[in-house]
């Protein structure tokens, strides 16, 4: 009896040991994530390291996925010896009791592993802060950053330079744009930098850069920020910081972020841009068709376009008109795409899409012209930013609009008292750098929704490239400023959301587009931070995504879903084969 008893209490001193163990390594890896926060985190830092250029976060996270996963395997074998133990007991009450106390102690060193993946789960999406984040600029795949679920899933819709872009020039501009409107304060002052809550510096100073004057547009949600003097080096390659501060809030007076705010990096160039921006790709294209009332005017530019000089309203806005006639149409400009699509939606209400949403016309049926404007230049050939700010298209350099595609900046036509340059009618030798093109319109309104061509990496897919984009064509052209990330735009609408089934942090992302003119189609982007290894990840697409004609994408259609139209335009029922949740699909986990 004495002997049982004694192996009774070494079984339950070895439980309580490994409880003991359990917790302690759960402690001590955990606050190893803690201080991991506090590292520089960057390429450059895991390469003078002699690692890999993955997160050390990350790494960090791995590895304890990796510990707790084994240890959840060595709870299950105690499970199943207790199991053993018992079926051989052959009724010995001795091997009964020692086999409900070895199962006992399994369940319970189960329980607590399985507390600890969900407290580790928990404290890596904070100190993640939503698994990390891409850049605006599409230069490619990076390591997650501070607060990186900001970007996309959170605040931030997109910023330039992007993440980890390289060949950024010396005189660029810093751009932000939120989902949200924005306390103003809180990110400028006086037309200057609010440098105690946006800090821009070297990657190996500490010194921030002061000198940047500041601006924003009319709805309060994109800021850019102009450095004073030239950035970097001429010398060398500078890699910069941009630190966005948790105490930045929204025009609700709302906190932006969480505790650790949003920061990302990029390298200045030793260059100093002096291409200015063309013209690569209009709607409605230029020539004898004629375009259904509802299509929207859209621009396309060579590289990202400063913000201010591509977003207004019509009745205050000139720098982009569209006219019928010697009359101007009445109507708001937006951009996206990275800034590099700007288009314009009137004012005219004709009809709703298949979510019930407003559509939107042109006068119809009629002849219509577009003019864009250059901007003014100044002796050194750059953009003048006068009292009102530019008066034409600048790129994020000042660059003015190269519209006759001369690979020069001239001005305008007051500047030059050359003609626009006529997309209808081209003659680069006499038409200068503003820009018109003329189209008609139809009665017709098209109220036929996209579908989904295809898509990749494809469902189910394995062993995906964690640094490769996701891609996704349509069967019509898009309209770019839909072709964003995620939602809390204040529209209530879903728009693409890059999801993880596994609950773990949704990985930073943003979005570009490119159209396909001649078979009419656009395919998205979706780029994004390194992601984890072995995990499921998948595309959630909304109804907020519109076509060229503001057709909302649902109910969804594609690859695996079939919908039937009905008699009534527009609307639609699910078909077969279908696969997805209707009315809107959501690709591949």
């Amino acid at each position: 009896m004495l002997k049982s008893f004694t192996k009774e209490m070494k079984y339950k001193k070895t439980a309580k040991a490994l409880k003991i163990v359990v917790l302690i390594l759960a402690v001590f890896l955990f606050a190893q994530i803690a201080q991991a926060a506090n590292l520089e985190v960057g390429l450059n830092y895991a390469t003078a390291t002699g690692l890999g250029t993955q997160d050390i976060r990350v790494t960090i996270a791995n590895v304890i996925r990796a510990f707790l996963g084994l240890l959840g395997l060595l709870a299950i074998a105690v499970l199943l010896y207790g199991g053993y133990v018992w079926m051989t007991a052959a009724g010995n009450e001795e091997k009964v009791k020692k086999a409900k106390q070895i199962l006992i102690n399994g369940v319970i060193g189960l329980l607590i592993i399985l507390s600890a993946y969900g407290i580790a789960s928990f404290i890596i999406g904070s100190i993640l802060g939503g698994g990390g984040a891409g850049g605006g600029g599409g230069e490619g795949a990076v390591p997650p950053g501070g607060g990186g679920g900001a970007l996309g899933a959170g605040i931030i819709e997109s910023h330039y330079p992007g993440r980890n872009a390289t060949g950024i020039p010396r005189n660029t501009s810093i751009v932000i744009t939120f989902k949200e409107p924005m306390d103003v304060n809180s990110l400028e002052t006086a037309g200057e930098i609010n440098s105690a809550n946006v800090k821009v510096h070297p990657s190996a100073s500490s010194t921030n850069v002061v000198d940047i004057s500041a601006h924003h547009t009319q709805d309060l949600k994109t800021f850019v920020y102009k450095p004073t003097n030239l950035l970097g080096e001429a010398g060398s390659n500078t890699t910069y910081v941009i630190e966005l501060s948790n105490a930045i809030k929204k025009s609700d007076g709302s906190n932006a972020f969480g505790l650790e705010g949003y920061n990302w990096q990029f390298e200045i160039s030793t260059l100093v841009d002096n291409t200015p921006p063309q013209i690569i790709g209009i709607i409605p294209v230029p020539g004898t068709a004629t375009y259904p009332r509802n299509t929207v005017v859209q621009i396309n530019f060579s590289e990202p376009i400063n913000p201010m000089t591509i977003r207004g309203k019509s009745d205050s806005y000139n720098i982009i008109s569209v006219k019928n006639g010697q009359a101007v149409v009445a109507g708001e400009f937006f951009y996206g795409n990275q800034y590099q699509t700007v288009e314009f939606v009137t004012n005219d209400l004709c009809g709703k899409n298949s979510c019930g949403g407003n559509v939107y016309c042109l006068p119809g049926p009629a002849s219509l012209s577009v003019l864009v404007k250059a901007a003014t230049i100044d002796n050194s050939g750059k953009a003048n930013f006068g009292a009102n700010g530019y008066d034409g298209i600048v790129d994020m350099a000042d660059n003015s609009l190269d519209g006759n595609g001369n690979n020069k900046s001239e001005g305008p036509q007051s500047q030059t008292a050359k003609l626009p340059f006529d997309a209808n009618n081209p003659g680069p030798l006499t038409q200068g750098d503003d820009y018109t093109w003329s189209f008609s319109t139809s009665s017709v309104i098209d109220l036929i929704p996209p579908e989904i061509i295809n898509y990749s990496p494809d469902a189910n897919s394995s062993g995906v490239s964690p640094l490769g984009d996701f891609l996704v064509t349509f069967s019509k052209i898009m309209m770019a400023t839909t072709l964003k990330p995620g939602s809390g735009y204040g529209d209530g609408l879903n728009y693409i959301t890059l999801t993880q089934p596994q609950n773990l942090p949704v990985t930073g992302y943003w979005i570009s587009s490119t159209n396909n003119f001649g078979n009419n189609q656009t395919t998205a982007s979706i780029g994004h931070s390194t992601l984890f290894e072995n995990s499921n990840y998948g595309l959630s697409l909304g109804s907020g995504l519109k076509d060229i004609t503001q057709n909302c994408y649902s109910p969804c259609s594609g690859p695996n879903c079939v919908r039937v139209p009905t008699s009534t335009p527009g609307q639609y029922q699910q078909g077969s084969p279908w696969q997805g949740t209707y009315p809107s699909c959501n690709l591949g986990q």
